[in-house]
């Protein structure tokens, strides 16, 4: 069973490689991603979340939605508008910072079919997909904070594996 990866573990600060071809071996570790993201409760999850140098994430689009596979996501527009959000991450149990945002995005990326596909998103699903494509590129939301910000964070955050 894949295992959640945890700050200040490496991966997370690791720009993840591009799927070459979709395959049945990235559809099972998609399918593997999902159990994760299901017992942990998560609207969107990262590759490098759970140990995986791979260009995918998960994403609920729209509140209620199952999650969505996005293979080699790119942003191809971006609204000018910006919006605050609290956010949580899984890498991050209980800490919940506010980050700047585009409030919509447009996304180009690969379907489990392989299929080429445009979608735009706004609001929560917009935020989520920001979130997940950051983890992709090696960053965690806590590099979207003003040093100051980020020092607070920290310093009210108990790592899950602390003892005390």
């Amino acid at each position: 069973m894949m295992r959640l990866v945890y700050w200040p573990d490496e991966r997370l600060m690791k720009r993840c490689v591009e799927v070459a071809k979709v395959t049945s071996e990235i559809l099972e570790l998609i399918k593997q991603m999902r159990a994760v993201a299901d017992r942990d409760q998560g609207i969107g999850l990262a590759a490098n979340q759970v140990g995986l140098d791979m260009r995918v994430c998960l994403v609920q689009f729209y509140p209620g939605e199952s999650l969505t596979a996005l293979i080699n996501p790119v942003i191809v527009n971006r609204s000018k508008r910006k919006i605050l959000f609290s956010e949580g991450c899984l890498s991050f149990p209980g800490l919940m910072v506010p980050v700047t945002r585009h409030y919509f995005v447009d996304v180009e990326y690969l379907d489990e079919q392989g299929e080429l596909c445009v979608e735009r998103l706004d609001g929560l699903g917009a935020v989520c997909l920001q979130h997940e494509l950051d983890h992709l590129d090696g960053i965690t939301f806590l590099r979207r904070l003003k040093p100051r910000q980020r020092k607070r964070a920290l310093g009210s955050w108990r790592h899950p594996f602390d003892k005390g």
